[in-house]
């Protein structure tokens, strides 16, 4: 009975097994691993400790120094894409369903790490100052918060150096604020009312100092996304929303889409 478990979907297991039975997600399917095991949040309670990692397990199994494990890993891959090519409508079905399952879970663990990341900025926290070169090879400094990257303008005349440790603050008003980072951000735009500030010490001493970018209309619509994360708006409420900016994959890359601008 146990084998037959490690078989069977999710939505399976959630209409057979008693609703006090504590169930994570599996997502994988099909043998790799017991889906009452599985896990694909990192959270140290919500899996049994001998269960093989979800994703990671997958990995491990087709890296595996093993010929014959490496090689079993790639038939049941393999054998579960074959599945969206199949003529039988019902089998693609049952493809698809997993593979909208796997991206929803992913975009909602997405969202929840991308939460408490941002939260920690509303706090301030350190990160380091990293440099790009434009098409003019001029090198650019900035910083990176989590998946949203901040510019140093060059008009604040800081001494700074890559892999430099600055502290970064959000700061999150009300309404609209004076110092805001989006200068082209429309009054109705949640990226009005954030303000982002760095302070640190360079060669001619201590600075504190609010960025600001005066980009146009992505910008802005980047910024509405980032306010939206801490407070909690899911991936597909900002689907729903305009002027938001939204990273998700395309046929397996990631890619950047931006909903209606008014």
């Amino acid at each position: 009975m146990c084998s037959i478990f490690q078989t069977l979907p999710s939505s399976l297991l959630e209409r057979h097994l008693p609703e006090q039975i504590n169930r994570v997600w599996a997502g994988r399917h099909l043998s790799i691993a017991s889906p009452l095991w599985q896990s694909f949040s990192p959270a140290e309670d919500d899996a049994n400790p001998e269960a093989l990692p979800g994703r990671e397990g997958l990995e491990s199994l087709l890296n595996s120094s093993d010929p014959a494990i490496s090689e079993w890993a790639k038939k049941k891959r393999d054998a579960f894409n074959q599945l969206r090519y199949s003529s039988d409508p019902q089998l693609r079905g049952y493809y698809q369903e997993h593979i909208n399952r796997s991206s929803r879970k992913g975009n909602l663990e997405s969202q929840r790490v991308a939460g408490v990341n941002l939260q920690g900025y509303l706090l301030g926290k350190e990160a380091q100052v990293k440099g790009y070169s434009t098409t003019t090879s001029q090198l650019v400094h900035c910083i990176q918060c989590g998946m949203f990257s901040f510019t140093i303008s060059k008009d604040f005349g800081l001494h700074l150096a890559k892999g430099q440790s600055v502290f970064v603050q959000f700061h999150l008003a009300e309404s609209a604020h004076a110092q805001k980072y989006a200068l082209k951000a429309l009054p109705s735009d949640p990226a009005s009312r954030l303000a982002v500030s760095i302070s640190g010490q360079d060669s001619n001493g201590e600075f504190h100092a609010y960025l600001v970018n005066k980009s146009g209309r992505r910008t802005a619509m980047k910024i509405d996304t980032l306010v939206d994360i801490p407070e909690g708006v899911t991936f597909e409420g900002r689907s729903k929303r305009p002027r938001r900016w939204l990273k998700t994959m395309v046929r397996g890359k990631s890619t950047d889409m931006y909903t209606t601008p008014n």
